[in-house]
């Protein structure tokens, strides 16, 4: 599906709401989705890897994402302990710089982000740290449920190394893989894992607030002698 552009953000954000839905997982109890933002600039192959993690298949020639689509998956975590399973509702966004303006309001309503690059376009691995920058920066993901992907290793031009993409994901604290929605290489892990690491989160604790125990005596001391 496809979101509307402006003048009608207001209504797909609105719809945005709407399409989280909860199912019965294996053992019975209603699991709410998790919504992920897939960024990245333009024809790195967001839109690719989500067809191939979801139909299994590729189209070569895509077209272009107008505004935002999205999908949802149904995933059983593997060797993650959790008796659930996860509904990932996958939201895949522009890459054009017109469309700026209209992903925040996805990424932040987001448990969990995908950055994709293009191994063989330097300029898209600056713009996958520029996403990184503003995340950090604007949204309440954590980086450990943030990916960092080198998409098209099945092209023999590479010019973002293996080892540059792996240091620099460690750096910001986020996972990251190489793929291919071509072949479908490390397609299915990577929204595997992050099934997984959503299934296994733990929960933020509240802030503590600590009352005193007779704060009247304590305004009391604090006022003696003023008049």
């Amino acid at each position: 599906r496809n979101c509307p552009l402006p003048p009608f953000q207001s209504v797909c954000e609105m719809y945005a709401r709407s399409s989280t839905v909860s199912l019965p997982s294996r053992a019975g109890t209603p699991k709410q989705s998790n919504q992920v933002v897939l960024l990245g600039d333009v024809s790195v192959g967001k839109s690719a890897l989500l067809h191939r993690f979801v139909y299994k298949d590729f189209i070569e020639h895509y077209n272009t994402t107008i505004g935002t689509s999205f999908k949802s998956m149904r995933v059983t975590p593997r060797d993650s302990g959790a008796l659930n399973d996860v509904l990932l509702e996958i939201w895949d966004t522009a890459g054009q710089e017109r469309f700026h303006s209209i992903i925040p309001m996805y990424y932040r309503r987001a448990q969990a982000a995908v950055i994709v690059y293009d191994t063989t376009v330097p300029s898209t691995f600056d713009m996958a740290k520029m996403w990184m920058r503003e995340l950090k920066e604007k949204s309440d993901i954590d980086a450990r449920m943030i990916a960092v992907v080198g998409n098209k290793i099945d092209l023999d031009s590479g010019l973002i190394s293996h080892e540059e993409g792996r240091e620099y994901a460690e750096s910001e604290g986020a996972m990251f893989f190489e793929t291919s929605a071509l072949s479908g290489q490390n397609v299915d892990q990577l929204f595997f894992k992050i099934a997984q690491k959503l299934a296994t989160r733990e929960s933020i604790p509240s802030p503590r607030i600590e009352l005193l125990d007779n704060p009247r005596n304590e305004l009391s001391k604090c006022c003696d002698g003023v008049i």
